[in-house]
């Protein structure tokens, strides 16, 4: 079987992915269900918690008492999402 290349949405196809390379993906816990499944990776090396700057319309979880929100892992470098192949610029998940 021959995977059919995926088209990715606009502004996807032509942003360069910048939405992966700059800014922090919250994931609820039923979605990192889901991700683990999908990618067969563990859940805790597929998200950071972000305590920093937390949105308001997320829930927050709380690990010794900080809150915190799930955010996907960036990669090594930090660079981008660690979901995001940088080859197309797509997401792994999806493809």
């Amino acid at each position: 079987m021959t995977a059919t290349p995926i088209e990715l949405p606009e502004p996807c196809a032509s942003c360069d992915a910048m939405c992966c390379r700059h800014y922090a993906i919250f994931v609820l816990p039923e979605e990192l269900e889901r991700l683990a499944d999908a990618t067969g990776r563990a859940p805790e090396d597929l998200v950071e918690v972000e305590t920093h700057e937390l949105a308001r319309d997320m829930p927050a979880v709380f690990l010794d008492g900080i809150a915190g929100q799930l955010v996907l892992a960036t990669t090594d470098d930090g660079e981008a999402c660690g979901l995001l192949d940088p080859g197309t610029n797509g997401c792994t998940v999806h493809e």
